[in-house]
């Protein structure tokens, strides 16, 4: 059977690609849309966040919109390269 998290507690990054169609929009802007995410446990934390390719990222998301616009009290957005 297949692992569908790992085991605490994560003393390295562990990653997994997920099956799921990830979308997140914001004041009816599109900032990501992504086959391809990539679920990503990082150590000394207790959930995972997903991480996406650039391609699949809009151009400029890494700008923040105002929280009131997207209805979040918090909402943390970085790009990789």
């Amino acid at each position: 059977m297949t692992q569908l998290h790992p085991s605490l507690p994560f003393e390295a990054l562990i990653y997994y690609p997920t099956a799921r169609w990830i979308r997140g929009a914001c004041a009816g802007a599109t900032l990501v849309d992504s086959r391809r995410a990539v679920l990503v446990w990082e150590p000394g934390k207790m959930v995972p966040i997903y991480a996406f390719p650039a391609d699949d990222v809009a151009s400029g998301s890494a700008v923040r919109p105002p929280l009131s616009a997207c209805g979040a009290s918090s909402m943390p957005i970085s790009t990789a390269t």
